[in-house]
């Protein structure tokens, strides 16, 4: 189980920092002068820039919770209970007997043996909201530029 969530970890993460690279690339390259002249080459561009944004918070997210389940993971005298789930209340620090990791929305659960659970602040509060609005604005820049290009082929060829 481990092994398979490092895995997903370590895919989502490298393939998260080359979208974000990549996207970052082609949005520079539509908004630069002397680009192809495409009807709607500063919308692609502008859609390209915002989804190299989302994907780099993924990408931040991704490495704040890595740090986090290494932190959680590492052993030691000091290892109980959970470095990252400790809140300075010990008795509610006695209580933790695991951690789990959600990736939608990015965060760290801690789980208490009286079964209740809480997200830890070692994710940043601006990467989850900032995924989605950079995200739904990519997407929508996306889908305008599409819908666009398929509206200019209709008139061309009325």
């Amino acid at each position: 189980m481990v092994l398979v969530s490092a895995a997903f970890f370590l895919v989502v993460l490298v393939g998260s920092l080359v979208g974000a690279v990549a996207l970052f690339g082609y949005g520079i390259g539509q908004l630069l002068p002397g680009a192809a002249t495409a009807r709607d080459r500063v919308l692609r561009g502008s859609a390209a820039l915002t989804g190299a944004a989302a994907v780099a918070l993924v990408a931040w997210g991704l490495l704040c919770v890595g740090g986090t389940v290494v932190s959680a993971e590492d052993g030691g005298a000091d290892s109980s209970p959970i470095i990252p789930c400790r809140t300075g209340d010990a008795d509610r620090d006695a209580l933790i007997t695991d951690y789990s990791v959600s990736y939608v929305p990015l965060g760290f659960k801690c789980t208490r043996s009286d079964g209740g659970r809480y997200l830890t602040d070692d994710v940043p509060p601006y990467v989850n909201p900032g995924i989605a609005a950079f995200g739904l604005t990519g997407i929508g820049a996306a889908f305008t530029v599409a819908f666009r290009a398929k509206s200019a082929v209709r008139h061309t060829a009325l």
